[in-house]
């Protein structure tokens, strides 16, 4: 089952999808973060978002708080 989620929230601000529609909506600069000592499925979501991102026009980095496992 797959649930589309509406809203997020950070630092107690919550963002609707609509909101955060219209900020894409202009190319961005936007960092994405993987958590520490990253497993596969971190790595491999973070890179499919900024991939996404770049398709749509904004200029995406992928940050990684720690070393990438040589395996991956």
């Amino acid at each position: 089952m797959f649930t589309f989620c509406t809203q997020f929230s950070a630092n107690n601000m919550t963002l609707e999808a609509s909101q955060i529609k219209e900020y894409l909506a202009q190319p961005r600069v936007i960092g994405l973060f993987s958590h520490r000592n990253p497993d596969g499925d971190a790595l491999g979501s973070t890179l499919a978002m900024q991939h996404l991102l770049v398709q749509m026009g904004h200029t995406a980095e992928v940050m990684v708080p720690s070393r990438v496992p040589a395996e991956l």
